[in-house]
């Protein structure tokens, strides 16, 4: 698949449904990952990624800025992110609650890193208890050259 310009588009990927790995690098003024400005009403894209490995992307703000149900990672075992300068948080709360398998978390020099789970409000306190169970598999995190 051939990409160009600042968006990774999700009409029309139909392969995004079957792919086991997926490796997203130097989009020079990509924002954001996966986005869609309209409902998505087929099913969730990204179910099948094993690993997500997203690289040098320096002006990255968010991973996923779409409806929850466009966009799942289900079935991620691997997160690599490296280089993503403008990155503050790695997942809202509810994308958290689509990751449970995951194993591997890995994160490098994201200078504006401040956490890996977005802000909640703070009427969300029940919500942050439970978030700390959201993640059973995880294995290794491992972080560096981040604030």
């Amino acid at each position: 698949m051939s990409l160009k310009g600042d968006d990774l588009p999700l009409e029309g990927c139909e392969v995004l449904k079957s792919l086991e790995q997926l490796i997203v690098r130097s989009f020079e003024q990509l924002q954001e990952v996966f986005r869609n400005d309209e409902e998505i009403r087929a099913p969730p894209l990204l179910s099948n990624v094993e690993h997500l490995k997203l690289e040098s992307l320096s002006e990255l703000r968010w991973i996923v800025k779409v409806p929850n149900h466009s966009v799942s990672f289900q079935s991620l075992l691997v997160l690599e992110i490296d280089g993503c300068h403008q990155l503050k948080s790695l997942f809202s709360f509810s994308a958290i609650l689509t990751i449970r398998l995951l194993e591997e978390l890995c994160i490098a020099c994201c200078n504006e890193l401040k956490s890996v789970i977005m802000e909640l409000e703070s009427s969300d306190d029940d919500k942050i208890e439970s978030c700390t169970h959201k993640l059973p598999n995880l294995k290794t995190i491992d972080i560096f050259e981040c604030p």
